[in-house]
């Protein structure tokens, strides 16, 4: 399942009303992510001029002057475009160490580990690992990468990623 970023660009007014009420206006980038956070972006620094994370409930409307609203419990924000100078939505995965082959013939992958599990980017699947479990530069026979399991008593195993798989090397 693909899950998209939208980029929106222009002259806003972004007001925040939650703990610390704030209000901001200018030419900024406004971010909204899968997730449901909303981050407004000025010129200055890194961190958001004002942002609300993970809303319960989220509202875009492109009317003639935009407006996205983003609701989580008592706290919300409202971003409305007096200039809208350009709005577009990109895919996005999860981003992790690369690990298993770079390159696949069949279309799957490439593969990173992400917070445990191994991901597919390209298709969002997910490939739990156990403990011991390191992914090898080798392909199984179907595609996906290898791994290697370690065990003292039983020594070094090769078994693909899929554990429905079924073959081993």
């Amino acid at each position: 399942m693909t899950e998209w970023i939208r980029v929106y660009a222009g002259d806003c007014t972004a007001e925040y009303q939650g703990p610390v009420a704030r209000t901001a206006r200018g030419h900024v980038v406004v971010l909204v992510k899968p997730d449901g956070t909303v981050l407004v972006h000025d010129r200055s620094g890194y961190s958001p001029a004002v942002w609300l994370t993970r809303a319960a409930s989220l509202a875009i409307d492109h009317d003639e002057h935009p407006r996205i609203t983003a609701v989580d419990g008592e706290q919300r924000l409202t971003v409305r475009f007096h200039h809208l100078a350009g709005c577009s939505e990109y895919p996005v995965s999860v981003a992790g160490v690369p690990v298993g082959p770079s390159d696949t013939a069949d279309g799957t992958g490439p593969y990173v580990r992400s917070r445990g599990p191994v991901v597919d980017i390209a298709s969002g699947d997910q490939y739990a690992l156990k403990r011991e479990s390191t992914v090898i530069d080798q392909s199984c026979a179907c595609g996906l990468p290898l791994i290697r399991i370690g065990r003292a008593e039983t020594g070094d195993q090769l078994r693909c990623l899929d554990p429905g798989c079924g073959q081993s090397n």
